[in-house]
């Protein structure tokens, strides 16, 4: 175990080292933790050094409470254990307060509480021999939470000590400006009770966005401390100004976690190029319980400028209130809107609830925008490639949704034919050529490489945009590559790609998650196709990376990060390494779900066993080198949330 200590990062992993003993070799454990609130709660990493001289990497949750815990399985030939809990060098906080043996008794009825359906099934797994499987779905079931749990989760990592982080030098002034438009008595009386018990006090408070009657002020008054004053001209706006280095806007009747002005201010204080922050927030049940977390992704401009998903606890640089009017609901989204549209931006966000919203859960979700319109100059050249091996009918019918079911005006069709065998497919290509004058055939048998087929189909074709396509997509709405080319168009985009469906309507691609099931996985795959997680089936937002099965890029940034990686990723993550190293270079990844089609998934490859799954193997631990520090941190994906379900779920 790890006491309460207080460490000093020297290089950007470091790693501290648990001493269970190899009395916890081949049996299930539970590890306590926490770490410094005032922190980055990023998911520490454990590594698990084996005899056989491999290294296992878990990315635990994250402690955005103060506290986590993580059940799983250790291999019987493990020697050492430890963790690394932070990325980045600097002082931090950290404590391992316990690591105990689970025996199965307790494993079983941990479960059952949890998921009795899996649970069964798991048992039946066992029963069947079938131990590694059986072995998983206890992993999943002790390392997710339904977001419908939210309160249960919550009070056991809130609960206190909570580990004191060391102190940020240089903390900020921090004041709160709170908008009483619409606000009664009670809500207002609400708020001020929780800015007075601060763990760091604000340098003022005051009150704008609407009149303040006797109600109000009786209520201000009995909140205790000294009464705010009421912001309602710029000369007010220019003592603010004065007085504090930033502000914190709230809504009257919400209630800031007790550390919040605390966090925020050691979020400021670790960068000071900051222009706007945000934090993460839940809602205050009728009971008083906090039910429904709101855990946001990292700045997402696309996703903001199709919702509005930064919340109701922004902080901005004091004399941002200078110029905006003062008057009337909606101080903050006045404050807002003009801080996004200002050049040299630069957001940040707290990853921790520090908000607690009163009100009802469905007035807070407004409908998403499907497609903000992007207007380019011109419609380039679109080049898709598409590697293939027979499967006639499903590349006919790919190929017929982009002859007849695509209004894109500028297409040229490249198949890299891998080998194909059967006269039929010969046949095709044949018919294809005599009627179609944008196909192309190239020929290039030998062993399946699907990064290599693909290099060579993009040097071989001619348009400013590439867009990679399996062979097994179907197209449902004509629109769909004007949509792609929209946002592949940006010159700050990179990957583009789509909202892909089985055939029988669920999602099967809705974005990249790094770190999901293992490597990255599908986030939401197998939920109906509605709003979804942060309205991420509905809105165009930014992702850590997108498939390889419609992926649009434009020709210029797939050459300048070397395209798919032939040797380490011939078969499988060479599309998610193409679309971090796009990352990497500064280009932002879209999911564009306006964009729908259909995806008969790994329809004419089949599934990875046998040989096949140790290349996947293989080819997994490089992805895992390679990228292991944005496997435990995807920016766009909550460290709250669980990295075992494709569902969105508490970790």
């Amino acid at each position: 175990m790890i006491a309460d200590a207080e460490f000093r990062a020297t290089g950007r992993e470091p790693w501290l080292t648990l001493d269970p003993g190899t009395a916890v070799a081949g049996r299930w454990i539970t590890i306590r933790y926490r770490a410094g609130f005032l922190q980055d709660p990023i998911r520490p990493l454990l590594r698990i050094e084996r005899r056989s001289g491999a290294t296992d990497y878990v990315a635990l949750p994250g402690p955005v409470l103060g506290a986590g815990w993580w059940t799983g399985k250790i291999p019987p030939d493990a020697t050492r254990l430890s963790v690394n809990p932070v990325l980045g060098e600097g002082l931090f906080a950290f404590s391992v307060d316990a690591i105990r043996r689970v025996s199965r008794l307790r494993l079983l009825a941990g479960a059952v509480l949890r998921d009795p359906k899996l649970t069964a099934g798991a048992v039946l797994l066992r029963l069947r021999g079938r131990n590694m499987r059986a072995r998983h779905f206890m992993t999943v079931m002790h390392g997710s939470t339904p977001l419908e749990r939210y309160a249960g989760w919550r009070r056991g990592r809130a609960a206190p000590p909570r580990l004191a982080s060391p102190d940020p030098a240089g903390r900020a002034r921090i004041g709160v400006v709170v908008d009483i438009a619409d606000a009664g008595a009670e809500a207002l009386g609400r708020t001020l009770r929780a800015l007075g018990v601060q763990s760091v006090p604000s340098a003022g408070t005051w009150l704008a966005g609407g009149s303040l009657g006797p109600d109000l002020r009786a209520a201000a008054a009995g909140a205790g401390g000294p009464a705010p004053e009421h912001l309602a001209d710029e000369v007010v706006a220019g003592r603010v100004a004065a007085a504090c280095d930033w502000l914190v806007l709230l809504r009257a009747g919400d209630v800031p976690d007790p550390d919040a002005l605390a966090s925020l201010g050691a979020a400021v204080a670790r960068d000071p190029e900051l222009t706007l922050l945000y934090a993460d927030e839940d809602h205050l049940g009728d009971d008083g319980a906090f039910v429904t977390p709101l855990l946001k992704p990292d700045w997402s401009p696309r996703l903001q400028q199709a919702t509005p998903y930064l919340g109701r606890l922004l902080t901005v640089p004091a004399g941002a209130l200078l110029g905006v009017p003062l008057e009337g609901a909606g101080l903050a989204d006045r404050v807002l809107s003009r801080r996004v549209a200002e050049p040299g931006l630069r957001v940040g966000h707290v990853r921790r609830v520090l908000l607690h919203r009163a009100g009802p859960v469905a007035a807070d979700a407004p409908p998403a925008r499907a497609r903000v319109k992007i207007v380019r100059d011109a419609s380039p050249l679109v080049s898709a490639v598409i590697p293939n091996r027979d499967s006639l009918d499903l590349l006919r019918t790919c190929i017929d949704g982009l002859r007849t079911r695509t209004a894109y005006p500028r297409l040229e069709i490249v198949v890299v034919d891998n080998g194909s065998f059967q006269e039929a497919t010969h046949a095709f290509y044949r018919e294809l050529a005599a009627v179609e004058p944008r196909f192309k055939l190239l020929k290039r048998p030998g062993p399946f490489n699907f990064s290599r087929l693909t290099n060579q189909g993009v040097r071989a074709s001619a348009g400013d945009i590439v867009l990679m396509l399996n062979n097994d997509i179907e197209m449902i709405r004509p629109d769909w590559l004007d949509i792609m080319v929209d946002e592949a168009s940006a010159p700050d985009v990179g990957a583009v790609g789509a909202k892909l469906l089985y055939p029988d309507g669920r999602v099967q691609h809705s974005g990249v998650v790094t770190g999901l099931g293992g490597h990255a996985g599908h986030v939401q795959r197998g939920r109906p196709d509605r709003a979804g997680w942060m309205h991420a089936l509905s809105a165009s937002h930014e992702v850590s990376a997108v498939t390889g099965a419609c992926l649009a890029v434009s020709r210029a940034k797939y050459d300048a990060v070397g395209g798919l990686d032939e040797k380490l990723f011939p078969i499988a993550f060479n599309d998610i390494d193409l679309c971090l190293k796009l990352r990497h270079e500064g280009w932002r990844n879209i999911l564009a779900p306006g964009a729908v089609l259909f995806h008969h998934e790994s329809a004419s490859r089949g599934r990875d066993i046998g040989p096949k799954q140790a290349r996947a193997d293989q080819e997994g631990r490089h992805f895992a080198r390679r990228w292991l520090p944005v496997m435990r941190d995807d920016p766009f994906f909550h460290p709250a949330l669980s990295l075992l379900r494709f569902d969105v779920s508490l970790g």
